[in-house]
């Protein structure tokens, strides 16, 4: 990811889904185990796990014992479900407060932010602690994605400012994961990123840890 982040010793990969569900056990447990083994990084991931989840003890005990044995440290910091909005604005001022007292605690020099809030909390943390490279892993276009799914209208004040929001994370980035060639292209139209590293990684998972749920309905939200 260009000669700075291929040197990089530590890494803080950051995600704001938990590494217990079935998208953290089948696709970021092994990525973060990779990191280490494989590149040889020190990866410190920080996640935030549903209550659900960590009520799983064995579960837990599973991830935990699979990144202790590549040598990833691992922090849960909890995900916060209630009230709406203000809770997702709380476990961003909690992540932001741990990662910058971990990213200055330990020297790491690039953060890895998976996800929409897990890249505001790290483009944060890159923007007020000098020298910190970013690596801007949203996993789509979360802003439009509420469009489509009938939870925000189009051009609204909500819309406008997550999408503000979202170029920020992209122009602050040093370099850029995404999920597709077209996403890939999208993005470079704007000038201002046409000149950063872009990397696509398509996403797998294991089917095996998810739970095939009823056919949804045709107006029903596919977000609540």
């Amino acid at each position: 990811m260009g000669e700075s982040l291929r040197e990089a010793v530590r890494v803080l990969y950051l995600i704001y889904w938990g590494a217990t569900e079935p998208i953290g056990v089948s696709g970021t447990v092994p990525t973060v185990q990779r990191l280490a083994r494989e590149q040889g990084e020190e990866v410190f991931l920080v996640s935030f796990d549903k209550p659900e989840d960590r009520a799983n003890r064995a579960l837990v005990a599973e991830v935990r014992a699979s990144l202790d044995a590549a040598g990833v440290h691992w922090k849960d910091l909890g995900y916060t479900k209630q009230p709406p909005n203000l809770s997702t604005a709380y476990d961003i001022a909690r992540g932001y407060a741990y990662a910058s007292w971990l990213v200055l605690r330990h020297r790491i020099p690039v953060i890895h932010a998976r996800t929409y809030v897990g890249g505001l909390i790290g483009t944060l943390v890159a923007t007020t602690v000098p020298g910190t490279k970013l690596v801007c892993h949203l996993d789509g276009f979360w802003p439009d994605e509420r469009v489509d799914d009938g939870i925000w209208r189009e051009g609204s004040r909500a819309h406008r400012v997550a999408r503000a929001l979202e170029q920020w994370m992209y122009r602050r980035a040093d370099a850029i994961v995404v999920l597709s060639e077209r996403a890939r292209d999208v993005l470079r139209r704007d000038p201002r990123l046409a000149a950063k590293p872009f990397f696509v990684v398509h996403t797998s998972c294991d089917d095996t840890r998810f739970v095939v749920r009823p056919a949804r309905r045709a107006d029903e939200p596919l977000a609540i």
